[in-house]
C-alpha cells in the first residue's frame, strides 16, 4: 500500500529513505512517500487539515482521481503533551481545562482526569480535590487505567502517517464529505476521516 502525504503537517518534512514503515515501526508493506507525481498510483493521499483550513494547501481537484483511491484527512485537535509527559507519566491526576471534555474523553483513559467544566465553580472544584486528597479508594479509581493502558508519547509524523496501512481496512467505505467545513463542525475528532 502506498501513502502519499500530500504536504507535510506544519510544513516540515521528513526523511522518507529506505522503507521508513518497517524499519522504524515494523509495519510491513506499507511505502510512505511525498512526491506529488506519484499521486495517480498512491492507495490513500493526506492532505493535513490545518494547512488546508488556513489556505496553505489545496486539494488537488483538478488531476484525475484513481478509482478506489482514499483521500484522508489528518488533524491534530490539540491537547497539551504535559497531559501525558508531566500527569500520567508523572503519576498526577490531571486537571485540565481548554478543549471540551468530549476532546479529552476522545483521546484520553477512562476515567483519568477532571475537567474544570464538571463544576459549577472554582469553589465547588476546589472542595471537590480536598475531598479526593482525603479519600484514598476514590483517587487511587483515577488511575485503573494503568492495568490496561499506557502512555506512549508519538514524535514522529511518519508513525501516524504509516498507521493508516494498519487501519485502512477499517475505514468507512464509499463516505464523501463535500464540505469539509461543515464535516469538521459536527465531527470532533481527531482521527483519520476519509474526505
Amino acid at each position: 500500500m502506498t501513502i502519499l502525504v500530500w504536504y507535510w503537517p506544519f510544513n516540515t518534512p521528513m526523511s522518507l529513505e529506505g522503507d521508513v514503515c518497517w524499519d522504524l515501526y515494523h509495519i510491513p508493506r506499507c511505502k510512505l512517500v511525498d512526491q506529488h507525481f506519484l499521486f495517480p498510483s498512491a492507495d490513500v493521499v493526506v492532505f493535513h487539515n490545518r494547512e488546508l483550513v488556513r489556505g496553505q494547501q489545496k486539494l488537488p481537484l483538478d488531476l484525475p482521481r484513481p478509482q478506489g483511491q482514499t483521500w484522508a484527512r489528518m488533524s491534530m485537535d490539540y491537547i497539551t503533551e504535559k497531559l501525558w509527559r508531566n500527569a500520567y507519566q508523572g503519576g498526577a491526576v490531571p486537571v485540565v481545562l481548554g478543549p471540551p471534555i468530549s476532546d479529552y474523553k476522545d483521546v484520553a483513559p477512562p476515567n483519568s482526569f477532571i475537567h474544570v467544566d464538571e463544576f459549577a465553580s472554582v469553589r465547588d472544584l476546589r472542595k471537590f480535590l480536598q475531598e479526593l486528597a482525603k479519600d484514598k479508594k476514590s483517587y487511587a479509581e483515577y488511575f485503573s487505567w494503568k492495568k490496561q493502558w499506557k502512555v506512549k508519547m508519538f514524535s514522529d509524523w511518519r508513525e501516524k502517517l504509516c498507521k493508516i496501512c494498519t487501519k485502512y481496512n477499517s475505514l468507512p467505505q464509499h463516505k464523501v464529505y463535500s464540505d469539509l467545513q461543515s464535516w469538521d463542525k459536527n465531527n470532533n475528532t481527531t482521527s483519520i476521516g476519509k474526505l
